[in-house]
């Protein structure tokens, strides 16, 4: 915005360095199942949790965008077409090489593509020395917001404060709310309740249809080409977009690790094989000899349904240093979870089994259809918050529209993986920064 010559002034809550009174804004209550505390997963200073990413990216696939029969609300007002002109810009950010697509395998399977960040990219050290230099864009530290001015449709001021109880009213023709995946919500559900609605007046889905990426072993493969087999890194699989499209499954990647005992398990279960199932014991005996020289950690990520009672609420009894509720994130693992979970698991032995490839054994909580229950670790969560003021087609479905301008307001805008209606299997990262690239060519041809 500003090479386009826009004036632009950004409001930082955090100082340029990790502090323990920022930080402590982010503590709050997890109810439902076990997960991080939330001051955990997320930083609070310039650059935010890019301070402690991995680097990992991957664009969204196509289906991710599709509205998903049997799948309550699946379906973005955008397509992946609305994004991909942002691809190599979104590259160039990241540091990445870009343009790598997934390998198509038989029998509805591929292999899939990520791209790491070498070094990988905090935003604050690499955009820290452009506001050095320049007197525009302005760049506030410390400047915890507090309160959003409405009045007739639009947002006439942000109210901020520093910690040592400074105060200041900034004006101006557009706002863009860009706190991440659950302080945007905290946020927009307290200033709403001090405007007395006013400023989300459709807000039925605020605070809703919260996300993550699930994590879990899902069982041990044996393998019977060793070229298959992962060595230092892992190989990660997944059903094709039209096994996706067919299956009502959501989307996942299978992540294939060395196995710790490197030859070692495969032979015990071949000898298992050979007392309950004599014809997939000789088809073991065969290879260990020869090509079934590895055994191999099969893990899961997952594309967590959006439900609408996975949310964001404020706390009754707690507020932060600047007076503002706390954060309560109501997170729960849902029966779609489960059943895609085990019908991706199903896929990926199917396939090595039609391919030759090798054996799964699935862990014992994913064997029968009828099991109720998740394991223990079943939510080992990737620090992907998605959801909570998400995309939609109509007021009232969610909170910002295709362009992502929160509904009745006309000129708030909320940017991040919060605008997310449904999140894939990929790392946020690489969408977060195409939907940046795109609000900002949408804000330079409103303004």
């Amino acid at each position: 915005l500003h090479a386009a010559g826009k004036r632009v002034r950004v409001l930082e809550a955090g100082g340029r360095e990790y502090s323990d009174r920022s930080q402590e804004i982010y503590r709050g209550e997890v109810r439902g199942d076990d997960y991080h505390a939330l001051d955990v997963p997320r930083l609070r200073y310039l650059g935010g949790t890019s301070n402690h990413w991995a680097g990992r990216c991957r664009p969204l696939d196509a289906v991710d965008f599709e509205p998903r029969e049997g799948i309550d609300g699946t379906g973005w007002p955008i397509t992946k077409r609305d994004l991909d002109p942002y691809a190599e810009a979104a590259a160039r950010i990241l540091e990445i090489p870009g343009g790598v697509s997934d390998t198509e395998l038989s029998h509805g399977m591929r292999r899939l593509a990520f791209q790491w960040g070498d070094p990988p990219v905090l935003f604050g050290k690499k955009y820290g020395p452009a506001f050095e230099s320049a007197t525009e864009p302005a760049l506030c530290l410390e400047a915890n917001l507090t309160g959003l001015e409405t009045e007739q449709g639009r947002v006439r001021a942000a109210h901020v404060r520093d910690f040592d109880g400074n105060i200041a009213r900034a004006q101006a023709g557009i706002f863009v709310l860009a706190c991440g995946a659950i302080e945007n919500s905290r946020l927009l559900l307290h200033f709403n309740a001090e405007a007395g609605g006013r400023l989300i007046p459709e807000a039925a889905a605020l605070g809703r249809y919260w996300m993550e990426h699930p994590d879990s072993q899902i069982g041990h493969a044996v393998l019977a080409d060793a070229a298959d087999a992962p060595t230092t890194e892992p190989r990660f699989l997944g059903p094709s977009e039209i096994v996706l499209r067919e299956s009502g499954m959501l989307n996942c990647n299978i992540n294939v690790y060395p196995g710790p005992s490197q030859g070692g398990w495969a032979r015990t279960l071949a000898a298992d094989l050979a007392c309950s199932a004599p014809r997939l014991g000789d088809w073991a005996y065969a290879r260990l000899g020869r090509d079934l020289t590895c055994d191999a950690d099969v893990r899961m990520v997952w594309e967590q349904a959006p439900h609408r009672d996975n949310r964001i609420t404020l706390s009754d009894s707690e507020r932060d240093h600047f007076g503002i509720p706390r954060t309560v994130l109501h997170l729960s693992g849902t029966q779609q979870d489960r059943r895609t979970v085990r019908a991706a698991a199903l896929h990926y032995g199917e396939w090595l089994a039609r391919t030759g490839g090798g054996r799964l054994l699935l862990r014992e909580w994913l064997r029968a259809e009828d099991a109720p229950e998740f394991p223990d670790d079943w939510l080992m969560s990737q620090y992907h918050h998605m959801g909570g003021t998400r995309m939609s087609a109509r007021a009232g479905d969610g909170v910002v529209d295709g362009n992502l301008k929160v509904w009745g307001q006309g000129n708030l805008y909320v940017a991040g993986s919060s605008v997310f209606p449904t999140g894939g299997h990929a790392n946020p990262t690489y969408t977060i920064v195409q939907l940046s690239l795109r609000l900002a060519d949408h804000l330079s041809r409103w303004l």
